[in-house]
């Protein structure tokens, strides 16, 4: 058992057990790596970006705007948009069938 002041600075590397537990705040310089040197995550100060790298390949980044996802991505589970301002005149599917059918019967008739 271990108890520190206000802080710890640790240079160069350092192995711990199995767990790590922060109550507050824990800052990185620029990136955490997970178990191998192609898996992290980064923060690039010039872009203000952070980035998820995995196989070595950037797979999301994340701004203070939004973010983009990289590569290619599964869903387990149906993904959707729904933007309201698109949303214009909408009546139930089976109704609009039933009125473009008459429309299209009559103008058979009329030919």
């Amino acid at each position: 058992f271990a108890r520190f002041g206000s802080s710890l600075s640790l240079f160069g590397e350092c192995r711990l057990g199995s767990t790590v537990s922060v109550l507050d705040n824990l800052f990185f310089g620029s990136s955490l790596h997970f178990g191998t040197s192609d898996v992290y995550i980064h923060y690039d100060h010039g872009s203000s970006e952070l980035r998820f790298v995995a196989g070595g390949n950037k797979r999301m980044s994340v701004t203070a705007t939004g973010g983009d996802l990289h590569g290619t991505w599964a869903s387990e589970s149906i993904i959707s948009a729904s933007d309201r301002r698109l949303k214009r005149a909408i009546e139930p599917l089976h109704l609009r069938l039933q009125s473009h059918a008459a429309i299209t019967a009559t103008s058979a008739f009329a030919a």
